[in-house]
């Protein structure tokens, strides 16, 4: 049985007529997945990195919808305890407070460049009650959102 070239697996492949027999199959797939490995980088990662990346991703998608730890853990499929300790050791904040946060941003954001209401706004940017907003609004800003569009005209 002749080795089977690793540095051009491909056109091997193209030019010979793929082997017959089981063992000849097999040993080439495998000489394929060396190769892939020989040529392969590998990237260090932390433990969780890719957890809290998805984490950011979804939490980025849904935070104008019904979003919270327990759904963004279900759609992950992790534990909900272990992605909110993860999330606090990683970004230095509690989950909740990060969500709060985009929120915030976003209504800042819809404050300062549309004549919407701040009913309105509160709705959009993924809060339940207006009264909500109004205070988790102020404890980020130090202000309510009325005056926050007053102090800018």
């Amino acid at each position: 049985v002749e080795a089977l070239p690793t540095d051009n697996l491909f056109e091997y492949a193209v030019e010979n007529k793929f082997p017959e027999s089981f063992w000849e199959q097999k040993s080439f797939v495998y000489s394929v997945i060396a190769a892939f490995e020989k040529n392969r980088e590998y990237h260090p990662r932390t433990k969780g990195q890719d957890v809290l990346l998805e984490m950011l991703l979804l939490t980025e998608t849904l935070y104008t919808s019904e979003c919270n730890l327990s759904i963004i853990a279900n759609k992950l499929g992790y534990d909900y305890a272990y992605l909110s300790k993860l999330f606090k050791r990683k970004v230095g904040i509690p989950f909740n407070t990060y969500l709060n946060l985009l929120k915030i941003n976003n209504a800042k954001n819809l404050i300062l460049t549309t004549e919407k209401s701040i009913t309105e706004i509160s709705v959009l940017c993924g809060f339940e009650s207006l009264r909500t907003f109004n205070r988790v609004f102020l404890s980020f800003v130090g202000i309510n959102p009325t005056q926050f569009r007053k102090n800018l005209k």
